[in-house]
């Protein structure tokens, strides 16, 4: 594994922000939530310029005690690591085939205890010891093999990446569709939660059962394949329904779709802990919103060519879903970000803590995402998208509106 050491470069601008301490907010009543606002205080990146501060397509990221912002850029697959005023620092990994080395991907970056950084590599993790202004490749942790073989069939597990990715107590827990024989012979699938200690030993393993909320199929577009003949292929709706489960630090974990405010919280077992309800609509649609969505559909279909059979007949749907998102931050809070209005200049969500108390309603400019990691405090990493779908790394400070 080689090692990638510092580099002085350019940095971009940096704007001083007000810190404000989270943990001192009461817990008010559902509905009477306070208010607290996301200003960008730090971003980093370029359009033009120099290489450590070009991104292709980030994934990941995370700070570490010291401030130290971790980016995973699956584009470029590589790590770096900057500074808490943006500063390139260090590589921590890059693209390459030996020990260490990001072959695929890297879409999930954590901490464990103090300077142990995991990262997820799509098809291992790979785990470094950072100190100082250097990392060094300490082990690669590969995911247990959740394997069973019923007669002549072996089904296999298939991981999902994480957004964002934890280690807590017991130890790096990850999300995976377990997939099984039924008594029928058909192959069908759970949903698990898997906890591994640093050396790939299982620690927990818990199913977490999902909600029966009737037909939630897609529509099916019917096409003549060269070879196999007649095949149907699901074809996405305008502003589907999306089936939610994110995890905590601690293996505790939630569950939503998106259709309803209608949270599940599950323990550490898997035993569902706390539902939350809220009645609220969906946004409407736009005329705007259903012509690029109709005009998404149009194209879809003329992607089949001459060998489409069937396309279905799908409707617009007056209102979007309640909600469009929903992650855990390295605090444990749960956050439940709104589904957005066309008009809407700011994303909302609502933060709940680890009982499921609403804490706070957040907003902050729209067009950053915040599912990625490095959110705790009063402090929140995200990415924004720019012009020409450029990608920049910004730091957002939370104080009350």
């Amino acid at each position: 594994m080689r090692s990638f050491k510092s580099s002085r470069l350019p940095v971009c601008q940096a704007v001083g922000g007000i810190a404000f301490s989270l943990a001192a907010t009461a817990v008010p009543a559902i509905g009477q939530e306070a208010i607290r606002r996301g200003e960008i205080d730090l971003a980093i990146g370029v359009m033009d310029g120099a290489q450590e501060y070009l991104f292709e397509n980030v994934r990941a990221l995370t700070r570490d005690a010291a401030g130290r912002i971790y980016v995973g850029d699956g584009g470029a697959r590589d790590v770096r690591v900057y500074g808490p005023e943006g500063r390139y620092l260090f590589h921590v990994t890059g693209p390459g085939e030996g020990p260490g080395e990001l072959r695929w991907d890297v879409c999930g970056l954590t901490f464990e205890g103090e300077g142990l950084l995991w990262v997820d590599a799509w098809n291992s993790y790979e785990v470094f010891g950072v100190t100082g202004d250097d990392a060094e490749h300490v082990r690669q942790v590969l995911p247990p093999h959740l394997v069973q073989r019923v007669g002549e069939v072996t089904v296999n597990r298939a991981t999902l990446c994480e957004k964002p990715m934890f280690t807590g107590p017991t130890g790096l827990t990850f999300a995976t569709d377990y997939f099984y024989l039924d008594d029928e012979g058909e192959i069908d699938a759970e949903r698990l939660l898997v906890s591994v200690a640093s050396d790939g030993e299982i620690r927990n393993r818990v199913t977490i059962p999902e909600r029966d909320l009737g037909d939630t199929s897609w529509p099916v577009a019917v096409w003549r394949h060269p070879n196999r003949g007649r095949e149907e292929m699901p074809v996405a709706p305008p502003f589907y329904n999306r089936n939610i489960l994110v995890h905590a630090p601690d293996a505790r974990s939630a569950h939503l779709y998106t259709r309803e405010y209608l949270v599940q919280l599950f323990d550490a077992n898997g035993e569902v802990r706390r539902e939350i309800r809220r009645d609220i609509a969906g946004p409407l649609v736009t005329e705007a919103e259903a012509r690029r969505e109709r005009e998404r559909l149009d194209a879809r279909r003329g992607s089949f060519g001459d060998m489409l059979i069937e396309f279905p007949s799908i409707e617009m749907p007056e209102r979007k879903p309640p909600v469009g998102d929903m992650w855990y931050d390295e605090d444990g809070r749960l956050w439940v970000r709104l589904a957005w209005a066309e008009a809407d200049e700011v994303l909302r969500a609502h933060v709940y803590d680890p009982e499921g108390e609403i804490l706070f309603t957040a907003e902050w400019p729209r067009g950053i995402d915040l599912t990625l990691g490095g959110v705790s405090g009063d402090v929140a990493l995200g990415v924004q998208r720019m012009e020409f779908d450029v990608q920049r790394v910004v730091r957002l400070r939370f104080s009350p509106r």
